[in-house]
């Protein structure tokens, strides 16, 4: 479209002068002006008219939760449901974050007829959004306006280590690393995919597409299996939903050459010292590749008289670092010094791996048995009762020995666990006991003698011991006496009583009586018999049903000499106090902004009396105020504390008070007074100012865009005559872009001028 302003040629900014190719238009020069004070921001009313003419699909329109940084698209529907063409002519978009496309006007719809657009909502701060959709027509009483909704949230994705280094590793071998990826919430993240980058680096544990929630978290594993020597550099990157994707963890790592495989052996050599012709003796070997590469021993040569190899079963594959373990056995057929060696040939780069091995042959030893202790004395044992004592039987001879038969003598000795006849191989031991159980006071003597094939059979124990009068049963209690202090009516306090035998003889129990008011006993069933040495604990309380002093005791009847024993008890009831208290008793939260939360107070609940107080309701009153961290119904115990939090969420400006009233069975159910006073947001303002144009311009439209170059959005409702304008609907944070263009008397409208940029402070 071509210029037609009257005048001729327009005026330029600053003595300058700019003309477009096809015709002349006017360059205006934007100059921003920061307005102090006060402002105010709205929007024009969308037109009306007959709902049964232009019609939109989604009106609301809601875009629910949006990360900030990101944006959504909806498409809208607009039907001309009437019965004559309709000429939409402009489209106005208000609501910050919100804007159109795909959609191309002027646009005729003619009857029945639809076209769609989108709606994008890419929210530039956290928090609920609105806005709307004014679309125009020709005719001002066909109109729509389609409500506009959606709320920014932040969606943050952590990993966990942020940076993976692998070290050298050996070509054709592989390390991995595990990584946490952990949503801190507040709203759900979904990564959509992964990708390594980097030679020879992958991964392996994560599925797509992944959602977690608030605080959710999950494992992956990095891998790096080097194809060629030399440093390497990568990243594994995560795309997501969430803020700064993709979330990148870097990667290094070296690829070294592999070192040769290498076996090694432990002990390097053995001597298996002297071994009786006809008997055996067996070396444990450990086998290890303590290269990095996979060793493969394929034979095991074994030279030298009488020796073999026992558990190595060949061809066998050892990885780097893995261990085997293999005996050699020597057994002399003839007497003399024997030497030798096992050589394991293998791919190893000491192949072959040889162990030096050397024995004596001798004259086998006869069998030969013996018993430790040799001897043992039981000391005092009580007629009627028993004393153990333990043995240990060995074969100390190069031959096996067979133990036929133990015979016992001495009154009041007998042998156990000795299963006869028993044979111990060269080495072997086993256990068994005697027990004395005299049956008449004064001392024994006696003795096990053990008949074998062993050189010195039978083997003879020499035992001794004295009996003696038992001792009389003994009954201790600890302790003697139970005192309760104060106790609150309608409560219980309860301690613990020991009983110990310390006698020799077994106590029997036959009786427990309790006496006083308010005294009992549990944990105590009688008849009950404790032998020698025994002991057992049981329960007396004192619940008291009224108040003052009471004294009382528990007679225990036993067989004891000291019978009965007497356990003095006192206590002393006191009139129960339900008491809660709450630190603080008010809170303030002083000035909280409009439209946010303050930080969470506490108050602790404190029971100060001596009875339990259970709180059934906890009551919240005044507009913004909020409780959390306490359930009820709740009971506290005596001198035990809980806590909550208390929030005041702001709506409006201006004074709020309310109060936290507890409802419990204490004599004092405490309430805590709130106050919080609700302010405003300091609004802000632009101002624009620019060169007048040539006469003919009558007036001015100024537009506004979040992107460089566009798209704009018109600003003025009504013309503007002056060359200074006033922008009442910015926003703390937000960049805006702006253009103005000149109106002429036949309302005819240049080209943009010239774009400038400002960025609104955060408040």
């Amino acid at each position: 479209m071509e210029s037609n302003f009257v005048g001729g040629r327009l005026p330029t900014l600053g003595g300058l002068s700019q003309e477009s190719v096809r015709s002349r238009w006017i360059n205006l020069a934007l100059i921003l002006v920061l307005v102090g004070g006060l402002s105010y921001s709205g929007r024009a009313a969308a037109g009306t008219g007959p709902q049964v003419q232009l019609a939109a699909s989604q009106s609301p329109l809601d875009f629910g939760d949006v990360s900030t940084g990101t944006n959504k698209t909806k498409t809208i529907t607009l039907t001309n449901s009437g019965s004559a063409s309709i000429r939409l002519s402009r489209a106005h978009v208000s609501g910050s974050s919100f804007k159109v496309s795909g959609l191309s006007l002027p646009l005729t719809l003619g009857p029945k007829q639809n076209t769609t657009f989108n709606v994008v909502f890419a929210p530039g701060r956290t928090g609920n959004i609105t806005g709307s959709v004014s679309l125009v027509s020709n005719d001002a009483r066909y109109a729509t306006t389609i409500v506009l909704s959606g709320t920014g949230v932040q969606r943050h994705l952590w990993v966990n280590p942020t940076r993976a280094t692998f070290g050298n590793v050996g070509l054709g071998i592989h390390s991995a690393h595990n990584i946490t990826v952990t949503n801190p919430g507040p709203a759900s993240v979904t990564v959509y995919r992964a990708y390594a980058s980097g030679s020879g680096f992958s991964m392996t544990g994560l599925r797509f597409p992944l959602k977690l929630g608030p605080g959710q978290k999950t494992t992956f594993s990095v891998v790096f299996a080097p194809v060629s020597t030399g440093s390497v550099t990568g990243s594994v990157s995560l795309v997501s939903n969430a803020l700064h994707s993709p979330t990148t963890i870097a990667l290094s790592g070296t690829g070294v050459q592999p070192l040769q495989p290498q076996l090694s052996v432990t002990p390097p050599s053995a001597s298996f010292g002297n071994v009786g012709v006809g008997n055996r003796n067996t070396y444990a070997f450990t086998l290890t590749n303590s290269g990095s590469a996979s060793v493969t021993v394929s034979q095991a040569h074994v030279s030298g008289s009488g020796l073999s190899v026992g558990g190595l079963s060949l061809p066998l594959t050892l990885t780097p670092g893995q261990k085997t373990a293999f005996s050699v056995v020597f057994a002399p057929a003839s007497r003399g010094n024997i030497t030798g060696s096992v050589s394991l040939v293998s791919n190893a780069m000491n192949s072959p791996t040889t162990i030096a091995l050397s024995g004596i042959g001798v004259q086998p030893l006869q069998p030969q048995l013996s018993v430790t202790p040799p001897t043992a004395s039981f000391g005092n044992v009580g007629v009627g009762t028993r004393n153990t004592y333990a043995f240990t039987m060995t074969n100390s001879g190069s031959a096996s020995v067979t133990v036929s038969q133990a015979n016992v003598s001495g009154s009041g000795l007998s042998v156990g666990g000795l299963s006869l006849p028993l044979t111990l191989t060269p080495g072997q031991k086993t256990t068994f006991s005697v027990a004395f159980a005299p049956a008449n006071t004064g001392n024994i003597t006696g003795s096990v003698s053990l008949v074998s094939n062993a050189l010195n059979s039978p083997t003879t124990i020499a035992l001794s011991g004295t009996g003696v009068q038992p001792l009389q049963p003994q009954l201790s209690v600890v302790p003697p006496s139970a005192s309760f202090g104060d106790v609150a009516v309608g409560t219980r306090n309860s301690q613990t009583i020991t009983l110990i035998n310390s006698g020799t003889g077994n106590v029997t129990i036959s009786q427990a009586t309790p006496s006083g008011n308010g005294f009992s006993m549990t944990g105590l069933s009688v008849p009950l018999t404790l032998s020698a040495g025994q002991r057992t604990s049981f329960n007396v309380a004192f619940a008291p049903t009224g108040a003052g002093s009471v004294t009382g005791s528990l007679s225990l009847v036993s067989d004891a000499p000291n019978s009965p024993s007497t356990i003095a008890l006192s206590g002393a009831g006191v009139t129960s106090t339900f008491l809660l208290t709450a630190s603080p008793s008010s809170l303030s939260f002083g000035n909280v902004t409009a439209g946010s939360k303050s930080a969470p107070q506490t108050v602790t609940l404190t029971n100060s009396g001596n009875s339990s107080v259970s709180i059934s309701q906890i009551n919240v009153s005044g507009s913004g105020f909020s409780a959390s961290g306490l359930t009820a119904p709740l009971t506290l115990a005596a001198g035990q504390t809980a806590s909550f939090s208390v929030v005041f969420a702001s709506t409006t400006a201006g004074a709020a008070t309310g109060n936290v009233s507890l409802v419990s069975n204490a004599t004092n159910s405490p309430t805590i007074a709130l106050s919080a006073s609700g302010v405003q947001p300091i609004p802000l303002a632009r101002t624009l100012s620019w060169n007048p144009s040539p006469s003919g311009t009558v007036s001015y439209n100024v537009y506004r865009g979040t992107q460089s170059g566009g798209s704009y959005q018109k600003l003025n409702s009504s013309p503007v005559s002056t060359t200074t304008y006033t922008d009442n609907s910015v926003l703390a944070g937000q960049t805006y872009f702006y253009v103005v263009t000149a109106v002429d008397s036949r309302n005819m409208e240049s080209v943009h001028s010239n774009e400038v940029s400002a960025t609104i402070p955060s408040q």
